[in-house]
């Protein structure tokens, strides 16, 4: 529920998207300028769909807990790319609203009578969009050869670009051979996680990644389904740089060079 603080800024937020408030151009300008400094990235990202009859005091615990079962656990993972969109170092934002085509996440969530808990459970930084969107077909070719041995619809399985098949041979003699999507580790830092930062085609189709409690952020909570969510963002390049690093020659390699701009 919102305190009398957050509903009278969002009621003043409201009133500055009135095209006949006075303050409507100015503000609307300051964040295009804003947005447009944000640095875009290459993201995958896997969500966890928890229902709440398998949730804990732990969140740690339970997804320890839930991972290794393979039927009637409750529990379904996501695989997604994003673009970083806002400079959003994150899972997709839009994944909880109705407006996107691939409502996979919403129809489990807020859109659903007996919702589940939304996890973010792992974020990766990939080289260049060919790595995500290959990466992406990579972890969609295991989760579904994955579901086909056991029987069960433990990866939600979305549309994706496919993979070489060496890669595909490659997913599918993972999930046979038992090999996890994860492994747990107690501690670990950015630097040290698999796949590491601007992850290469090759880090990214390697199993299993490593996670760690700070990875696991609750996207959507039923008790609090009303709550702001917060993502990690940059508000510039150099920003981006400072924390994860100058990005690889790949990075900047677009098909309409929109990342030209970023190199020094």
């Amino acid at each position: 529920m919102r305190t009398g603080v957050s509903k009278a800024r969002s009621d003043n937020n409201a009133n500055y998207r009135n095209p006949e408030h006075h303050l409507h151009d100015v503000i609307e300008d300051s964040k295009k300028i804003s947005d447009e400094a944000r640095p875009p990235m290459d993201i995958i990202y896997v969500a966890c769909l928890i229902h709440p009859d398998n949730m804990g005091v732990d969140l740690w615990e339970t997804v320890k807990s839930i991972e290794p079962v393979q039927v009637e656990n409750k529990l379904e993972d996501y695989v997604g790319i994003y673009n970083g969109n806002k400079g959003r170092f994150a899972m997709r934002p839009s994944n909880l609203t109705i407006t996107v085509r691939n409502q996979e996440i919403y129809n489990r969530t807020v859109g659903c009578d007996d919702p589940d808990y939304c996890v973010e459970k792992k974020v990766i930084l990939c080289n260049s969009t060919y790595t995500k969107e290959i990466g992406e077909g990579f972890l969609m070719a295991y989760g579904l050869k994955f579901n086909q041995i056991h029987g069960v619809e433990r990866y939600i399985i979305t549309e994706a670009s496919t993979p070489p098949a060496d890669l595909i041979k490659k997913a599918h003699k993972y999930a046979v051979d038992g090999v996890p999507m994860f492994e747990f580790v107690e501690d670990e830092d950015l630097d040290r996680s698999s796949p590491p930062l601007w992850a290469t085609l090759d880090q990214v189709t390697t199993l299993p990644y490593t996670i760690c409690k700070k990875d696991l952020i609750i996207r959507y909570d039923l008790n609090f389904p009303d709550d702001k969510r917060h993502y990690k963002s940059f508000k510039n390049f150099d920003r981006l740089v400072e924390e994860f690093g100058y990005p690889p020659e790949e990075y900047f390699v677009t098909v309409d060079s929109s990342r030209d701009h970023l190199r020094y």
